[in-house]
């Protein structure tokens, strides 16, 4: 089977032209090969791994070994290293995730794809397959786009005119953390696909972003407004700040008060969910504040028909 070095440099030469032209080549494979070895490492061959997560989606009926990464032969010259998952976690929504491949996957691999992920994980049934491509949303028929990848300089963002009546605060406990925890459930509530994307952080998760100094509290006008938070993280040869949490109060959502966030809570990097049914072309404000839209999980059915 292909070797780390190998698989990133397949991966690298599926990135998105502007992460190839912007980041030198030898920072983009240090950061591939970070995100490429727990797929090739714990989730193909740790025991203790496989047998958690058995444990905890037992559906199956597999044994545990089940559950880890595998290698399978697509075509003549494409292997693939996949492996199960399930949607936030959630026992009726599996699917299966191609975590690196012996060279760049194609549209017209997916036909093939998606009849060996059928046969080989026939017992977990999964609903779809899902591969990262930095190939533009909608140009893969047959497919959907999630997780939107939107990437910019933190000192392009920064420069940003940011009205002065919108600001951020570090956080220094968890005092709104009843706040935040209700206005995720009331989201919820509104738009039921909101809980495939997205999760409440736990207090000891976002005690950690606290601890870190990057956890901040979004003011408008002095009030609270809501909370962004990023930390530290690879992603598609990319390294930077990756947000991990932005919610805000439904009634200060829409408003537009600036192109982006207040530039002292700038991220270099986001996950951007696509909701179910669309498949936006341009990455809206996003872009236009900076940022470019470096690629997305492609998704397409596993089931026959």
């Amino acid at each position: 089977m292909p070797t780390l070095d190998a698989l990133a440099e397949v991966a690298d030469a599926g990135l998105h032209p502007c992460v190839r032209a912007r980041v030198p080549q030898a920072e983009r494979f240090a950061t591939l090969r970070e995100e490429l070895e727990w797929a090739l490492t714990t989730a193909a061959t740790d025991m203790e791994f496989a047998r958690g997560f058995a444990a905890a989606q037992p559906q199956s009926g597999q044994p545990a070994e089940a559950y880890l990464n595998r290698w399978l032969t697509v075509t003549g010259d494409l292997d693939v290293l996949v492996g199960p998952r399930y949607r936030a976690r959630d026992p009726q929504r599996p699917f299966v995730a191609v975590d690196a491949a012996s060279r760049v996957v194609k549209p017209g691999d997916l036909s093939a794809l998606a009849a060996m992920t059928r046969e080989s994980f026939a017992s977990f049934r999964p609903g779809y397959v899902a591969l990262w491509s930095s190939d533009p949303a909608g140009s893969w028929p047959g497919t959907r786009s999630d997780n939107r990848n939107v990437a910019g300089r933190l000192g392009d963002l920064r420069r940003n005119s940011v009205p002065p009546e919108l600001s951020v605060e570090s956080a220094t406990g968890l005092d709104f953390y009843d706040r935040y925890a209700q206005i995720h459930r009331d989201h919820v509530v509104r738009e039921p696909a909101h809980a495939l994307h997205a999760r409440i952080e736990s207090r000891a998760d976002l005690t950690e972003l606290v601890d870190a100094g990057t956890l901040f509290h979004v003011l408008l006008n002095g009030r609270w407004a809501g909370l962004v938070a990023a930390e530290p993280g690879v992603q598609h040869g990319l390294r930077g700040a990756v947000v991990v949490e932005l919610l805000l109060e439904p009634s200060r959502t829409g408003l537009r008060q600036a192109p982006e966030h207040p530039a002292g809570s700038a991220p270099g990097s986001a996950r951007r969910p696509v909701p179910p049914g669309h498949d936006p072309q341009p990455c809206g404000i996003s872009c236009r504040s900076g940022r470019r839209d470096v690629g997305k999980h492609a998704e397409f059915p596993a089931a026959d028909g």
